[in-house]
């Protein structure tokens, strides 16, 4: 029998002094699934891209070009004896190396005979980040877009010590393997995020965007182990290995690496770009269907997630709640750790000046601050139970 590597990590500190705040989201679950399609109103056409619960990133890439791929094929019907007249007029927006995702968007811009710079412009409601992914595909091919949102992704995303509410457009996670189980059997889904992951590749490769890291994950079970549970980063295969937390006993861990997103930064960086293309950024409440009817654009983009079910009448959407705890942590402590602990599961995610630990997982459940708290003191205490019997060693007979 092949022994195990031995690995030993730095620990961080879960000592209330090094404790820096929190936040709380819903992610935007939709009970028959995403919802990528056009919707016909009176004055305009919407095109729908909600419903991703909690693949919001490992989803995003792929179906920001899935909805454009929609209208696109829209657009044709509209024109399908088209020439080649914005192939000569509007040459190519792209890079050379561009993705082939891409490239066929292209083409049906082409045969749908639009020049993408003569277009009208294009609305986008929601500004997370499929609504900032489907805004910079738009942008990428050379449509003019105008992107209307409440909130706008900001540099504070935690809730501070005085229980005053933050926003936060995304929380930090690592993306799922594509060939996964959880993933590869939801169809189309699949396809999505390999171009998530084809995207993130290509973003660590050459520096584009900050926020996309290679992590290391330990995963660790009361039950046996296995490879095929959990799939590698594709370039690394996974790893059976006894780590030693700190001065903790050993233990059997998986390791796996993944592909990190500290989504802040990430955002950051689309917007700055965005901006640069001259993308307009309207701050503007969405509380009715009279909203989306007032504006000005024929053509809208729908990813307002959560708010889609109360204005478009999607009684299938509903709210699962998570919530983070941050800590300080050393630099050295960069790796993530997925447990399952008394029949819950618990996360770190590192991010880039301390961790982040959760995971709540509450179907149906609003926002609450009050509760929040509540909810997330009993999330710390978990974390504590856990760390300290992971990190101290046992006692020598």
């Amino acid at each position: 029998m092949t022994q195990k590597r031995e690995v030993t990590l730095p620990v961080f500190s879960l000592d209330e002094r090094e404790r820096l705040g929190f936040n709380v989201g819903s992610r935007p679950a939709r009970l028959s699934g995403l919802r990528l399609e056009l919707q016909q109103l009176k004055s305009k056409k919407v095109f729908h891209n909600y419903g991703h619960a909690s693949y919001g990133i490992c989803l995003s890439v792929g179906t920001a070009r899935k909805v454009v791929e929609i209208f696109l094929r829209d657009q044709g019907l509209k024109n399908p004896e088209a020439s080649t007249k914005s192939q000569e007029a509007s040459p190519s927006k792209l890079k050379p190396d561009a993705p082939e995702e891409l490239k066929n968007l292209e083409k049906l811009i082409q045969k749908a005979g639009i020049i993408p710079g003569e277009f009208p412009e294009i609305a986008v409601m929601g500004a997370g980040i499929n609504g900032l992914m489907t805004t910079k595909t738009l942008a990428d091919l050379g449509f003019k877009v105008a992107i209307f949102a409440e909130n706008f992704p900001r540099k504070q995303l935690m809730y501070g010590d005085d229980k005053k509410k933050g926003v936060t457009q995304v929380a930090p996670g690592f993306l799922m393997a594509s060939e996964s189980p959880e993933i590869s059997s939801l169809g189309p889904m699949n396809e999505y995020c390999q171009q998530t992951f084809r995207f993130a590749r290509e973003t660590m490769r050459t520096g584009a965007y900050r926020g996309f890291t290679k992590n290391d994950c330990y995963f660790l079970s009361d039950k046996e182990l296995k490879h095929d549970e959990v799939l590698p980063y594709p370039e690394e295969p996974s790893e059976l290995v006894r780590v030693r937390f700190g001065a903790g006993d050993p233990v059997d861990a998986l390791r796996v690496s993944v592909i990190m997103l500290e989504s802040q930064l990430f955002l950051e960086d689309i917007v700055a770009e965005l901006k640069a293309k001259n993308v307009r950024f309207v701050p503007k409440k969405f509380a009715s269907l009279a909203d989306v009817e007032s504006l000005e654009q024929g053509i809208v983009f729908n990813c307002l997630a959560l708010g889609s079910g109360p204005i478009f009448g999607d009684k299938d959407v509903y709210p699962i709640k998570g919530g983070i705890v941050y800590f300080n942590r050393p630099k050295n402590a960069d790796y993530s750790v997925s447990v399952t602990f008394k029949g819950k599961e618990l996360h770190a995610y590192p991010k880039h000046t301390c961790v982040g630990l959760g995971r709540i997982y509450r179907p149906n459940e609003p926002e609450n601050i009050e509760e929040d708290h509540k909810i997330l003191e009993e999330l710390v205490a978990e974390w504590r139970e856990f760390w300290h019997d992971l990190t101290t060693p046992s006692p020598k007979l």
